[in-house]
Formats: C-alpha cells, structure tokens, sequence
C-alpha cells in the first residue's frame, strides 16, 4: 500500500506540473494573443489614420485645384473683358475720327477756306477762275465776264471755242460742291 501510495503521489505531482505548464503556456499564449491583439489594433488604427489623412489631402489639393481652376477663369475673363474695352475704345476713337473727317469735307471739300486761311489770304477768286490760278480782277469788282481757259490741242480739235471751267467739269459730287462753292453770292 505504501508503494501505492508513493506511485498515487507522484502521479499526481506529475499532473500538478502538467498542469502549471499548460496555464503557463495558457498564460503565454493569452500574453502573445493580447499583444498580437494590440499590435493589430494599432496597425488598424495606423491604417485608419492615414487612409483618413490620405482623403483629407485628396480633398485639400481638390479644393485647391478647384480654386485655381476658378482664379484661372476668373483672370481669362478679366482679360477677355479687357480686351473687349479696349476694342470698344479703339472702335469709338476711329468712329469719332471717321465722323470728324466727314464733317470736314462736308464743310470744305477740297480744303480751300484751311488754306486761305492758313495763307492768310483776304482776296477770294471770283468765279470760274481756275483752281491755283490768282485772281487778277482788284478786290471788290466783279469780272463782266466769266475768264475762259486757253485752248489746248484736244479743246481746238474738238471745239474750237474754248470752254470755261464749267463747261468742261461733269456734276460728280466733289465737283458739284465745287461749283457750288465758286458761285458768287
């Protein structure tokens, strides 16, 4: 029985210290299983994190491309309007030049009353004196005749009277106000 009883007793050592290994190896693995657990948790959160920061970055450089792409077409149609201004102003200073140009010619068509103005000149030609041909009647009297051009070959051929500056000129406009102009008054 005492034989038993030491092999019972040593058997059941045998099972305590089995036992204490497995809960350590149990304890252990808890511990590895805790830490792995940790780790993972950590490493989804790491992840977590930077996905999240990754978007946030996304959105931000979105944002600022939306932004220059918005300061771009602000600045393309500050230049398109620009331009247009400055088209209108060229436009309306050619019109007011073209209108000014005309007034003038309707005034003066071929620009005497400027150059006897300019020249200073008090004696107007009488009429029907020929354009750059001084006047040779004294101021204040009125020729009794109209002067008459010299013939040339091409009037005697044709005509051997000569004709005077009105015979020959055709009412065109600028030679209508021409003739209008030399009339006496």
């Amino acid at each position: 029985e005492a034989a038993t009883l030491k092999a019972n007793a040593a058997a059941a050592a045998q099972r305590v210290q089995t036992a204490e290994a497995v809960t350590e190896t149990t304890a252990a693995e808890l511990e590895v299983d805790a830490l792995g657990q940790a780790l993972l948790d950590d490493l989804l959160g790491t992840l977590s994190s930077t996905r999240e920061r990754s978007r946030e970055q996304s959105r931000s450089r979105m944002r600022e491309s939306l932004e220059a792409e918005s300061r771009l077409e602000a600045a393309v149609r500050e230049a398109r309007q620009e331009t247009t201004r400055e088209w209108q102003r060229k436009l309306q200073e050619a019109v007011a030049q073209a209108v000014l140009l005309t007034r003038r010619m309707d005034a003066d068509p071929l620009g005497t009353r400027g150059a006897q103005q300019r020249k200073g000149d008090a004696t107007a030609a009488p009429p029907n004196t020929p354009i750059g041909v001084p006047s040779l009647t004294p101021v204040g009297v009125t020729p009794s005749t109209p002067a008459r051009r010299l013939p040339n070959a091409r009037t005697c051929s044709r005509n051997s009277a000569p004709k005077t500056r009105s015979d020959l000129m055709t009412r065109t406009p600028l030679r209508e106000a021409v003739r209008v102009q030399s009339r006496p008054t």
